[in-house]
């Protein structure tokens, strides 16, 4: 699904960025937070695609 891939693209750069800036900041990483932030994606993620599934005609 094209979708998907865009999700997951998008999904890697901004852990890759999270990531970053906690390096830059720095080095303790909290992975913990970076966990929480990803679920949070995730779930955003999730709601978009059910939003989308709805807007799209049933075949």
């Amino acid at each position: 699904n094209d979708n998907n891939s865009i999700y997951n693209s998008k999904l890697i750069s901004y852990i890759n960025q999270q990531l970053h800036e906690c390096v830059i900041s720095d080095n303790n990483i909290d992975i913990d937070k970076i966990k929480m932030d990803t679920e949070n994606i995730k779930m955003d993620i999730d709601s978009k695609k059910r939003k989308m599934n709805i807007a799209l005609p049933k075949r």
